[in-house]
């Protein structure tokens, strides 16, 4: 026998071999597959623990953003108003996310670029008597999905909150705002 014949006649053998072995893909209802691909669906319950601060020179509150698709909050409300005559200054270096009664870094919100968002930040100015109002992003939730190619924010869950940094009348101020995030699955 010709070596040629010989390799034709492994070849086929093997083939067998290997089909013959393949492992039987399992198949799946209409019922399961749509199951599988279901996006997951959660009841958001936030309780106040202290969303707000006030003194004779500011208001500070802080709530929840709103829901994303799935039902999960990923973001908070901040309003901060001056009541002084001089500007009020908010540090977001110094400013951090709390979560479970720790402080796990920092913020981004509209503006910081994703791949910076753990770079310092410029402080933010609060004229005397005005009102800002932003939603921010704790930078511990951001991730990266390789299903999506898309930045993503993880949801806020447990006591979670914000440590202001704050410089009034040229003082610093420290603010602890906190909610309770409870999240139950539907489906």
């Amino acid at each position: 026998m010709s070596t040629g014949k010989i390799l034709i006649l492994i070849g086929c053998l093997l083939s067998v071999l290997l089909v013959g072995c393949a492992k039987r893909q399992p198949t799946y209802t209409e019922e399961q597959l749509k199951k599988m691909w279901q996006t997951p669906k959660y009841d958001s319950q936030v309780t106040p623990v202290r969303p707000a601060a006030e003194t004779p020179q500011y208001t500070i509150k802080l709530a929840v953003g709103p829901k994303d698709r799935m039902g999960l909050h990923e973001s908070f409300i901040l309003t901060v108003h001056n009541k002084t005559a001089h500007d009020l200054v908010i540090d977001w270096n110094s400013t951090l996310f709390i979560q479970n009664n720790a402080t796990s870094g920092g913020f981004m919100y509209a503006g910081i670029v994703y791949r910076d968002r753990n770079q310092p930040k410029p402080p933010e100015i609060v004229f005397p008597g005005a009102t800002i109002t932003k939603a921010i992003y704790p930078n511990e939730n951001v991730f990266w999905s390789s299903f999506s190619h898309t930045w993503q924010h993880g949801e806020l869950t447990g006591e979670t909150g914000a440590y202001l940094a704050l410089k009034v009348d040229g003082k610093p101020v420290r603010e602890k705002l906190l909610v309770k995030v409870v999240n139950t699955k539907l489906n």
